[in-house]
């Protein structure tokens, strides 16, 4: 068969596969879901034969739009992975993995074959990566009109199905049992509950980890989120159940008889056959060999639009924009947080432009961006952290990817007491901050987990109240340098690549021994004629030297170089005496 044939055969009939494969097994049994996994990962071995298979988050292609046991891929981040596991029956080769709401289990086979009836499987609840940029998602979506090869509705039978009485709901923020699942509250977005097959228990489950972000390709379904209908009946009248286990779980949480429907919502379901991760760096076309003088060239073009476009021409913000957005680097452990991280605080005035061209225009450069609202009465009301409700976990607004760019909108930020809640939602991102971990709020307990994020404050007329942030007020230039031309799609697509190249060189930046004993050199030089320690801070603080060796590093990196000189050392010292300038006079 032609390949291209024979892939959309499997994407259209995948379970038909996982029968052969069962079939042509050369063991005594069913083959193991490792088999299936790895021939699917054969006969999709590539980016390019991947891509045919639809996403489910291209609209052309959405969930509701397949039939069930369509071959899918979903790009998703991981909510929560606390849902546990379910039982089912692998009596049936073609059931295994799909709902089978109306099988029976066959109790005429023999007790050597029953051993291998029921099994477990993973209950993985995700989301859509939240502020996935919408220029990434048409670049790993595919166009609009081009979710697959060819056009589904067309081939497939979409009204054979007799679910009559299910909706199925695509919007996960309309439902009271997702609704909360999603960080950015309110937001339409998809969810999807990932059942993950692992009878070994060793790679699957464990390579897929709380907020990480990955694309699953498996076998499409639909599930009721909310538990039975008729156990709900049943539990108007019975009290509340515990199982019978060590860890003392309730089964099922006591229902309200006013939340019973007769007609269910249904939720989209993905039977995982395989997964790989999302990288959190997305580069087409590597800059490794362009040259300094190149490199220049594009990051002056991109500072003066930066300038112009959010900054009415400052070019002294573009620039520390453009590096704190490259310090969002990403780091994996505590262990190896980088001491390069520029969290800034762009402080506006009345006169100034107004913040919405920023966030717009980050969004277009950068792949992840979040702009969450950050003042007294939302902190007071408004969860950053996660939290478990003892069945699920609930997000907060600050459960999101690595690296992504969070702007923390302080400008409407008056005089206010701050709440339990919002005491608590300052200490969460004070250990974002600088810890770089999450923190999941349980009933008896909390922990954190691993988690890098970027921030940039936008505050008005002051300084920002977290530690560690960068100061800088943004200043209207009369006079511009010149008409700054619109880029076309080549070149802003050639600013991202530049972007993402800078924040992947910049753990390769290094200072040579020559260099750093001549910047200690001027450091004690400076303070030497101090009369007294508060004399010689003020002439240059040991927290504004540290400074001043991390923008080092991100200016090195911006221009493709490892081997920083001393004209890069005083670029950086007249960047930073002049910030501080402004910081004094604002």
């Amino acid at each position: 068969m032609n390949p291209d044939k024979r892939i959309t055969e499997i994407i259209k009939t995948p379970l038909k596969l996982i029968k052969e494969i069962h079939e042509n097994s050369a063991s005594s049994t069913r083959a193991s879901h490792l088999t299936i996994s790895n021939s699917f990962k054969e006969v999709f071995s590539n980016q390019e034969s991947i891509y045919k298979i639809p996403s489910i988050t291209n609209p052309s292609t959405s969930p509701s739009s397949l039939p069930k046991s369509t071959l899918v891929r979903f790009r998703c981040m991981i909510q929560d992975t606390g849902l546990g596991k379910e039982i089912y029956s692998n009596q049936n080769l073609t059931s295994i993995y799909q709902e089978s709401h109306h099988e029976e289990f066959d109790p005429t086979l023999n007790s050597n074959e029953s051993q291998f009836q029921l099994q477990e499987r993973e209950l993985i609840y995700s989301v859509e990566i939240p502020g996935e940029s919408d220029w990434l998602k048409q670049k790993l979506d595919g166009p609009i009109d081009k979710g697959i090869e060819f056009n589904l509705m067309n081939t497939m039978d979409l009204s054979s199905s007799s679910e009559t009485d299910f909706h199925k709901n695509e919007d996960q923020s309309k439902l009271s049992s997702t609704r909360d699942k999603f960080p950015l509250k309110g937001q339409q977005h998809l969810g999807v509950l990932l059942k993950v097959y692992d009878e070994d228990q060793k790679f699957e489950i464990d390579s897929i980890k709380t907020h990480s972000a990955i694309e699953v390709v498996g076998i499409l379904d639909w599930i009721d989120f909310e538990m039975p209908l008729w156990l709900k009946l049943i539990l108007i009248t019975l009290p509340r159940f515990r199982f019978n286990s060590n860890t003392e779980e309730d089964i099922i949480p006591k229902q309200n008889p006013d939340d019973i429907q007769t007609k269910k919502d249904l939720i989209p379901c993905i039977h995982v056959i395989f997964h790989h991760s999302i990288p959190n760096l997305v580069i087409s076309d590597p800059m490794t060999s362009n040259p300094i003088e190149e490199c220049e060239k594009i990051r002056s073009r991109l500072i003066r639009y930066i300038a112009h476009k959010a900054f009415n021409n400052d070019e002294l913000a573009a620039e520390y924009l453009l590096c704190s957005i490259i310090s969002n680097a990403p780091s994996d452990t505590k262990l190896s947080i980088p001491n390069e991280t520029l969290q800034l605080n762009l402080v506006y005035k009345t006169s100034s432009p107004s913040p919405e061209s920023l966030i717009a225009l980050l969004s277009k450069l950068l792949t992840r961006t979040v702009t969450v609202p950050f003042d007294i009465p939302t902190l007071n009301s408004n969860r950053l952290f996660p939290i478990s409700n003892e069945d699920q976990i609930v997000s907060g607004s600050l459960q999101l990817t690595s690296t992504t760019q969070v702007i923390l909108n302080s400008m409407n930020m008056n005089e206010g007491t701050l709440n339990s809640l919002g005491v608590k939602n300052i200490g969460c991102l004070k250990s974002l901050i600088e810890d770089r971990t999450l923190l999941y709020q349980f009933p008896f307990n909390q922990f954190f987990l691993n988690l890098s994020l970027g921030f940039i404050v936008l505050s008005f007329e002051s300084k920002s109240f977290l530690e560690g942030f960068w100061n800088l007020p943004v200043v209207i230039e009369k006079e511009s340098r010149g008409f700054v031309e619109e880029p076309d799609e080549f070149e802003i697509q050639l600013w991202r690549e530049y972007i993402q190249n800078s924040i992947q060189n910049l753990k390769s930046i290094k200072i040579s021994d020559e260099l750093s004993s001549k910047i200690q050199e001027s450091f004690v030089n400076i303070r030497k004629g101090a009369k007294d320690l508060t004399e010689a801070n003020e002439r240059l603080s040991l927290n504004e030297f540290s400074n001043r060796l991390k923008l080092l590093k991100l200016i090195g990196t911006q221009l493709n170089t490892t081997e920083l000189n001393w004209s890069n050392w005083e670029y950086v010292c007249k960047l930073e005496k002049v910030r501080k300038i402004r910081c004094s006079n604002h």
